[in-house]
């Protein structure tokens, strides 16, 4: 991926396997995540698919946000 030849300290990743079929979409993020981890990097995922988020230490639900910013008690972190 030509994102991160220049080596970025952060990879925002905004639906990367959306329009993959499952088997390379798993293969596209298991790729996605290496290069990532390899070059110490934090990698940030925008995705509707909740399939995903197991492969993630962090997920952040952004449905219960409202449009101050604040996250009221609907939304979670884990």
């Amino acid at each position: 991926c030509r994102a991160l030849i220049a080596e970025p300290e952060l990879v925002i990743a905004d639906e990367p396997t959306g329009n993959l079929d499952p088997g390379s979409a798993e293969r596209a993020l298991d790729l996605l995540i290496e290069q990532v981890e390899r070059r110490g990097a934090t990698l940030l995922v925008i995705t509707h698919d909740h399939g995903l988020l197991g492969r993630f230490g962090r997920v952040i639900d952004l449905r219960a946000s409202s449009a101050s910013g604040r996250s009221p008690g609907g939304a979670y972190a884990r």
